[in-house]
């Protein structure tokens, strides 16, 4: 396995987690990650299992989230991935405009929770016409503590209150895919 990229809490917001690793990688269209919060999680609140599907404001508990620009453009998609397998995606034309619901969604969305770690693994397909592109990622997460608390991890946060969408999160770079 290689080796994870790190998110880091945002300094504002305490957190029952020490660490978060995530994993990415890329297949033609298909983006893959899987986030992990090792350790004792009993200080965080997972939303319970329920059907894959979409719902909207999955950001308001514990939630997984991905960012992805192509290159060269201002639109990109936001991916919100939570505990309960339940997803949810929109499309932006530039910063925070032009929302709109993506369909189709995660081909498939797994989450685990051991008596150590907790895992959440999705495959998403990408539009088509971004296969030759390099795309720019900001991954992120929500964890709820059980006290109440909210805590911000993400790749990289900006000055200020976390903003995931800020372009200065977008710091992880995935190459186009090669040629068939």
């Amino acid at each position: 396995m290689p080796k994870p990229l790190l998110l880091t809490r945002h300094p504002d917001t305490p957190s029952a987690a020490s660490t978060l690793p995530v994993w990415v990688g890329r297949r033609g269209c298909t983006l893959n990650i899987t986030y992990r919060i090792p350790g004792d999680t009993t200080g965080l609140v997972f939303p319970p299992k329920r059907k894959t599907k979409f719902r909207n404001n999955l950001w308001e508990h514990t939630c997984f989230e991905a960012f992805i620009r192509p290159q060269g453009g201002t639109e990109y998609i936001e991916l919100n991935l939570s505990p309960s397998t339940e997803w949810a995606a929109y499309r932006f034309d530039d910063y925070r405009k032009g929302m709109r619901a993506v369909p189709g969604g995660p081909h498939k969305v797994v989450s685990t929770l051991w008596d150590n770690r907790f895992e959440l693994s999705v495959g998403v397909i990408m539009p088509s016409h971004w296969k030759d592109l390099r795309w720019r990622l900001n991954l992120s997460a929500i964890l709820e503590g059980r006290n109440g608390t909210m805590s911000y991890w993400a790749l990289a946060h900006p000055p200020g209150k976390p903003d995931f969408h800020d372009d200065t999160c977008f710091t992880l770079e995935l190459p186009a895919a090669p040629p068939a």
